[in-house]
Order: C-alpha cells, then sequence, then structure tokens
C-alpha cells in the first residue's frame, strides 16, 4: 500500500471515530443517570453492548471512505442512470455531472452530522420523540450514501450495511422508549351505576434502582422524575389478561387508582422488562376501603 493511501486510511478512520467521540460527550453523562431511569422495550441490549458496537461501525465506516477516497471518487458501477431529460439538468450534474464528486462527500459528511445529532437529541436534550424524527432523517441519508458509493466501490457500500441496519434497530429502540415515556393521564375506573363511595382505592410507593452503577451509602444517586413517569401500571381484571387501566407512576414515585369492588391484579406495561419479584401483585378492592401496596423495580444496573 502506497503511503499516500496509508494516509487517506488513516484520515478516513479518524474522522468517522472522531464523530463517535463527539457524540460520547452527550452520551456518557446520560448514561448513569436519565436514561438509567427510562422504561426500556424487550429488545434493548445491556449498556455495555452500544460502546464496542458503535466502535465497530465508526472503524467499518472509516474504510468505506478510504475506499471512495482511493478510487478518486469516479464512478465505476453506472446504476441508476436514465436518458437526459431537458428538466432534470441540475440532477443530472449532482449524479453524473460535474458535482457528482461533490454530491458523494457532502452526503457522507451530512449523514455523518446526523448520527451525531441524534446523541445531541436523544441524551443531551432527553428528547427521544424529536431524536425519533432525527433518526429518520440519518437512515435516509444512510441509505442515499450507500448508494453512491456503491457507484463507486462496490465493497465500500458492502461495508455501511451492518451501519444502516444497527440504526434501524437504534430507530426501534428510539420510538419504544418514546412511547414508553408518553405519559397517560390518569384513569378512574368506574360503573356509571356505581357511586363514588362505593368505589374503593389502591394506592403505593414504588422505588426504582439502582440508578447508578456504583452506589455510596453516604453520597447516594438521585432517581430521575423520568425513572417513574416512563413506567406504566397496568390494573389487569383477576384473570391476569383483561386490562382495565393504567396510568403513568406519579414523578414522585406514588400511584394511586380507585376502582370497582372486586379482585384485580397489579402489574408493570408489557414492554416493561425492569421489574421486581413481587409483582404481578393480585390484590382486592372492598368497597370504601383503601389498600396499600409498595414496590420495588429493578433496573438491572450492576
Amino acid at each position: 500500500m502506497r503511503t499516500n493511501n496509508i494516509f487517506k486510511l488513516i484520515v478516513s478512520i479518524v474522522i468517522c471515530e472522531l464523530a463517535g467521540v463527539i457524540g460520547s460527550v452527550f452520551t456518557a453523562s446520560a448514561i448513569s443517570g436519565w436514561y438509567a431511569g427510562l422504561a426500556k422495550p424487550a429488545l434493548n441490549p445491556p449498556n455495555w453492548v452500544f460502546g464496542p458496537v458503535w466502535t465497530l461501525l465508526y472503524l467499518l465506516m472509516g474504510i468505506s471512505l478510504y475506499l471512495v477516497w482511493k478510487n478518486n471518487w469516479k464512478v465505476e458501477n453506472h446504476i441508476l442512470e436514465g436518458e437526459r431529460k431537458p428538466w432534470n439538468y441540475l440532477s443530472e450534474r449532482f449524479w453524473t455531472g460535474s458535482w457528482q464528486k461533490g454530491n458523494v462527500i457532502a452526503i457522507f459528511g451530512i449523514q455523518l452530522i446526523l448520527n451525531i445529532l441524534w446523541s445531541f437529541i436523544f441524551f443531551g436534550l432527553k428528547n427521544p420523540g424529536l431524536a425519533f424524527f432525527e433518526i429518520l432523517a440519518l437512515w435516509f441519508a444512510i441509505l442515499y450514501t450507500i448508494i453512491n458509493f456503491y457507484r463507486v466501490s462496490k465493497a465500500s457500500a458492502y461495508l455501511l450495511l451492518p451501519y444502516i441496519l444497527w440504526v434501524s434497530f437504534a430507530g426501534y429502540l428510539n420510538y419504544s422508549i418514546w412511547q414508553l415515556s408518553l405519559n397517560i393521564p390518569m384513569q378512574v375506573v368506574k360503573n356509571e351505576s356505581v357511586g363514588k363511595s362505593e368505589m374503593g382505592t389502591i394506592r403505593g410507593k414504588v422505588s426504582v434502582g439502582p440508578i447508578c452503577p456504583v452506589e455510596r451509602i453516604d453520597v447516594p444517586c438521585p432517581v430521575p422524575p423520568e425513572a417513574y413517569t416512563s413506567r406504566q401500571i397496568v390494573i389487569y381484571k383477576a384473570d391476569g389478561r383483561t386490562e382495565v387501566t393504567r396510568s403513568p407512576i406519579h414523578s414522585d414515585g406514588t400511584y394511586s387508582f380507585a376502582l370497582q369492588p372486586g379482585s384485580y391484579v397489579l402489574d408493570l406495561a408489557r414492554q416493561e422488562i425492569s421489574k421486581g419479584s413481587d409483582i404481578p401483585h393480585t390484590f382486592v378492592v372492598k368497597t370504601g376501603a383503601t389498600e396499600t401496596f409498595d414496590f420495588s423495580i429493578d433496573t438491572g444496573i450492576r
């Protein structure tokens, strides 16, 4: 390998890995705090998985960039090229004309910026909803990058396939966390023929933890409100399958339901994977009585 190509390879890898370093500035501070307290879908991997996976993806991205750069951005595989039409002059310049090289460089740079921006929005701004729409833009930018890279070097496009697959999975996780974090108004379940005085209540306090990987007794790790509000308590009929109502836990860790007299099962939303050993919990509501049930949620952080 010539010295010039070695230089291009090193620069390409450094550029991509640097994007990961910048993104980690927003990620690192939120992982053990805000993110740890969020309710997550069943397929959510352990936190330690993300670092190695992204490091590998940035490495593959850098090698992919090198292969295209080494070929001087020149189109070798002529795909998606139709006959020239009067109305698509500008698109023709981007695709096969004098702007083709700039187009490839620009779209790669855009997807790299979108990659960093997602970390800022999701972890920095703590906004899963906005981050989901941003990751959709990132996905399409990666797809367009793959198509452009394929025209220059097939190998460079293949190296980006794990990247778009992982971002697809990340999009699923992002959407699921967003939906789980939405607050659903508290419901009072009753029949119109049942008066308020004939209702019963179940209430209690929920403990969530651990929040930090290592907690000291003298310096406790605070529980963010999102650790409670992102989780939903579900009330089922006695069969444990028929849902009666659900509501997010209050920001102070408390919950309360007014129910008709009868037997019920209390559990966390089905998407929630971090549960305690004391739920699901079967209980009986009596007219005018209040049932108290406190329980804990194990986040799995060790």
